[in-house]
């Protein structure tokens, strides 16, 4: 029900019957302040486990270049239209979380999915082939494309093994975890990811103090 305030012309109230058929979740990717977006497309058969840092992930994925360097919705049907620039091809595609190897949004957006989802993931340049490194730039793409187009990406993530969790890890794979987190944090904090180089960080503390906890309890 709605009053004349809402609708304008003569009527002083209306009454409107609306029925929500479907409806699709749009969302930011947490750490990318917005320049990474994820619209899921089909929603997982697990609906609890994530894949965790250094999870080997298998995915499939198609990248397109943007018209232009955004990370919004709009103008999707004209991008999706577009040239291929990088796939996976008919087999799935292996990746070790956070080991850089992979396009940054693809590998930011894989951490808030789950196995068997599918997305389109529409990120900038930033996080796409203008990032240090760029997960592979295409050799027929020029430097001052891969700087200012955005990318739209069809992801699915087939399958996930998490990695070992602190406390199961032997000292030297936890001395081995930590310097590597340190290190991905220092990258990440040289790209202003911030948010991203804070969680790495902290991870590489927590081995470190593990570390140092089990070294205290052998002293004792």
């Amino acid at each position: 029900r709605c009053s004349s305030a809402f609708i304008g012309g003569p009527h002083e109230r209306v009454d409107v019957r609306v029925k929500l058929l479907d409806w699709t979740r749009v969302e930011e990717v947490p750490g990318t302040d917005g320049q990474v977006v994820r619209k899921v497309l089909r929603e997982a058969m697990d609906q609890y486990e994530r894949p965790s840092d250094d999870a080997l992930c298998t995915i499939k994925y198609t990248v397109r270049m943007r018209g232009d360097n955004t990370s919004g919705m709009e103008g999707l049907d004209a991008d999706l239209a577009g040239e291929v620039v990088q796939t996976s091809g008919d087999e799935p595609s292996s990746f070790t979380q956070g080991d850089e190897s992979i396009l940054p949004c693809i590998d930011a957006a894989v951490r808030e999915m789950k196995r068997g989802e599918r997305a389109l993931i529409c990120a900038t340049s930033a996080w796409a082939y203008g990032a240090p490194g760029g997960g592979g730039m295409p050799r027929n793409m020029s430097a001052s494309q891969s700087a200012s187009s955005g990318v739209v990406v069809e992801l699915e993530l087939t399958d996930f093994k998490k990695a070992k969790d602190v406390w199961e890890m032997s000292a030297a794979e936890r001395a081995a975890s930590q310097l590597r987190k340190k290190q991905q944090g220092n990258a990440a904090f040289a790209r202003r990811q911030y948010e991203k180089a804070i969680r790495l960080y902290e991870a590489s503390n927590t081995c470190l103090l593990y570390t140092s906890d089990a070294a205290d309890e052998e002293d004792s």
